[in-house]
């Protein structure tokens, strides 16, 4: 019997305009009401997370966040937060320095905000799809995980442009991510392997993006401590994600779904294809595997 329910947000839960519609949250709802435990498990912080477990009723039905892949786990009923690990700005500072000499553009998290840099070559980019997009003058100009522009500042409302790395005001940080043309991304990711696998956990949690957090602290190291700390057996947990920061969570469940929207690579890690999060793939397996059974 299903005890737990784990989900990964951009690109299985949520749409590309980063809302949740009402079949996906109904059905999750759904499985709460028969007593089935739900982790939405997000390279986002609690902040960024907040909106989304107030529309999936978490704090009534004692849900919980895996945070920033697995650097923090916040209960949402008791709004306990466990840090397990962090980054420092002198390893932020060294991430820097070494995606500084490609075009792409620099996010550095805390829980409330983030520091960004935007090389002078994505400029002329971004203003296109500005004004392709019919966005206004206020629209921020950070990059998101599928466009060049995103408006994030409902859950890191601290945004701030710096343009080297004396604008880095904190000691800590949640990840350090490199964001750009996927191509580019793609190319970027064996010299990044290269350099900062043996420190670091790497993670192309979508196409645009590459993050960077530390290591032995992925989603799946804390969903299996969760696990071990509640009593939950692999057979009564079900995964679900589309992302290269899911397949260690995947290995966590005898009941993984990895979204017909991901690579090929990620595919071959789940036990399950479940649709597209645009055709609501989570909400399609949750009626055929739980609801209605």
């Amino acid at each position: 019997m299903i005890r737990l329910l784990v989900f990964d947000m951009d690109g299985t839960i949520l749409q590309p305009d980063d809302s949740l519609n009402e079949e996906t949250k109904d059905a999750i709802i759904a499985c709460e009401k028969m007593g089935i435990k739900v982790i939405l498990a997000s390279g986002r912080s609690f902040n960024r997370l907040m909106p989304y477990g107030k529309a999936l009723r978490l704090d009534e039905f004692g849900g919980l966040f895996i945070e920033v892949n697995g650097t923090a786990i916040f209960d949402f009923k008791t709004h306990d937060r466990k840090i397990i690990d962090r980054l420092t700005k002198e390893e932020c500072i060294d991430m820097w320095n070494f995606y500084l000499d490609y075009d792409v553009e620099l996010q550095v998290y805390f829980d409330t905000g983030i520091y960004y840099y935007i090389p002078d070559a994505l400029l002329p980019i971004k203003e296109k799809e500005r004004k392709d997009r019919g966005l206004g003058a206020d629209f921020p100009i950070i990059g998101g995980p599928w466009t060049w522009l995103t408006d994030n500042r409902a859950g890191y409302p601290d945004q701030k442009r710096i343009y080297d790395t004396d604008g880095l005001e904190l000691e800590f940080y949640n990840k350090f991510n490199a964001s750009g043309d996927p191509d580019l991304i793609e190319s970027l990711m064996e010299p990044t392997r290269q350099r900062y696998a043996s420190n670091y956990e790497i993670a192309r949690s979508c196409p645009r993006m590459v993050e960077l957090t530390p290591k032995h602290i992925t989603k799946g190291e804390t969903l299996r401590s969760f696990m071990k700390d509640n009593g939950y057996k692999r057979n009564e947990v079900m995964v679900f994600g589309d992302g290269e920061n899911d397949i260690d969570m995947f290995k966590s469940s005898d009941h993984s779904f990895a979204m017909e929207n991901a690579s090929e690579d990620i595919k071959k890690e789940a036990r399950y294809i479940a649709p597209k999060n645009t055709d609501n793939g989570v909400a399609k397996m949750l009626h055929k595997f739980i609801l209605d059974k």
